[in-house]
């Protein structure tokens, strides 16, 4: 999820205040390059962590020249991680401890409360940067397919009504 670069520079500055002082921010996610585990406009909690706190699999956000993303680790080693949007092909540029702005512990989805802390979404993020490369090629039909869900359940309901 990528921010326009006017705004990113001071959001970015205001986010590290912010974890550094509270040790935890939340806020509004903008993009959807990590669809279909995160969505444009979820919010999301992020706890203030080092390297040393991060696992391959963990969505963190990071600050790369100016440039928020909030992406998946899937390369770790003990000075920097690579990360990669679920949605996308590519990776992002190596990031080093003094880009990580801090790591998702809570996806807030409509009424939806995710916690990345149990057991289980530690395994499934494990799983998802293994299989990421396949699921950016499943982005469009999933996308589309969302598409027709929403809008055959928008013509039954209008269908019922009398």
């Amino acid at each position: 999820m990528i921010m326009e670069n006017s705004i990113q520079a001071a959001k970015a500055a205001i986010y590290k205040h912010d974890i550094l002082q509270k040790g935890s921010i939340q806020i509004t996610v903008n993009g959807n390059s990590m669809f279909p585990f995160l969505k444009n406009n979820d919010r999301i909690i992020l706890n203030k962590a080092g390297l040393d706190q991060i696992s391959i699999g963990d969505i963190v956000l990071t600050d790369k020249g100016n440039r928020l993303l909030c992406h998946r680790v899937f390369k770790k080693n003990t000075n920097s991680l690579r990360t990669k949007a679920d949605a996308l092909i590519y990776s992002d540029e190596l990031a080093q401890e003094k880009d990580l702005i801090g790591k998702v512990v809570v996806i807030r989805s409509g009424k939806k409360t995710i916690r990345l802390n149990t057991n289980f979404a530690k395994y499934s993020g494990f799983l998802i940067s293994r299989v990421m490369v396949i699921g950016a090629f499943l982005y469009i039909p999933l996308r589309l397919l969302r598409k027709i869900g929403r809008t055959l359940a928008s013509f039954l309901s209008y269908q019922r009504q009398p």
